[in-house]
């Protein structure tokens, strides 16, 4: 029993749709008995059961195959939502987030739905209508970042919990330009894959509030071309309805007007890295890419 109209409607058509299983049911009894070489000579010799079984299901499938399919999507949503509810049971860091009427996203200690509360790493943000930057190491966590935030959001969007302890956030359209491969079946190079989903960006710039979440912008192309393209585009998106996540290795974009500035950073232990995976207030001040080359020997010391 559920105190939900909305669960409560699902429940009558699913038991709507089961009504019909014993129909079904009693047909697959008849028309099984044609597996037997017997009984299928003598019933069809006699009585032709096989256009009697399918003229009974022609006649089972015209009056309820409406209500079964209904029923299917039924249970299909029961899941989905079944799914989403877990959240709140599963979680020990969870809260039912809040909107906002402004432009902005606040967090607090938020975590990877994905990953155990355990092994993951809480990290506390907000952001206004702005491009956020974030710089830093190698496998510091600046993409898992991005991905915790736009998975969070969606459970948001989705109406359940999230989680985080606290969550505060406008309604946005997400927009990604993230993990962007290449396409040998369509002729799409890495670097016009990322301009596509950029394009899509500018498109709906007028549009509504936006959370875009760029991961090294414009990695598939030459480093002067790269500058300049993300240069711009951090111009075309800074406005009043758009918060920007985007993560890069070129300190240049550090420097640009109306920005913030955020980073991760790595520590080394008996000739180990360690990272914390905490984003931090402004822009990074070192790299570890040198070090992780020659400690695989692919550069001499």
């Amino acid at each position: 029993n559920f105190s939900s109209i909305k669960l409560n409607k699902i429940k009558k058509e699913i038991d709507n749709a089961s009504k019909n299983d014993k129909k079904l049911k009693n047909l697959d009894s008849l028309n099984s008995l044609r597996s037997n070489i017997i009984s299928n000579f003598l019933l069809n010799g006699l009585f032709c059961i096989n256009i009697f079984i399918l003229d009974s299901f022609n006649n089972f499938e015209n009056k309820n195959i409406d209500t079964i399919i209904k029923g299917i999507e039924d249970i299909e949503e029961l899941e989905a939502i079944a799914s989403l509810a877990n959240i709140g049971v599963l979680f020990d860091n969870k809260c039912l987030p809040t909107l906002e009427d402004k432009v902005s996203i606040t967090f607090e200690n938020l975590i990877h739905p994905l990953l155990g509360e355990k092994k993951c790493i809480p990290n506390s943000f907000e952001s206004k209508a702005e491009i956020n930057i974030i710089t830093g190491s190698n496998m510091g966590g600046k993409t898992s970042f991005l991905r915790t935030v736009g998975l969070n959001l969606i459970l948001m969007n989705s109406g359940t919990f999230v989680c985080a302890k606290t969550f505060h956030a406008s309604y946005f359209k997400i927009f990604t330009s993230m993990r962007v491969n290449d396409d040998i079946k369509n002729g799409i190079s890495t670097f016009y894959g990322e301009l596509l989903r950029v394009k899509e960006m500018i498109e709906y710039l007028d549009k509504g509030n936006m959370l875009v979440l760029i991961d090294e912008i414009f990695k598939g192309t030459n480093y002067q071309d790269r500058i300049y393209g993300a240069k711009e585009v951090i111009k075309r998106l800074t406005n009043n309805k758009t918060t920007v996540l985007l993560t890069t290795h070129d300190f240049e974009l550090c420097e640009e007007k109306n920005i913030k500035n955020y980073h991760v950073k790595e520590s080394y232990e008996n000739d180990r890295i360690i990272f914390d995976y905490k984003i931090r207030k402004g822009k990074c001040s070192s790299t570890n890419a040198r070090y992780l080359m020659t400690k695989l020997k692919i550069i001499a010391k």
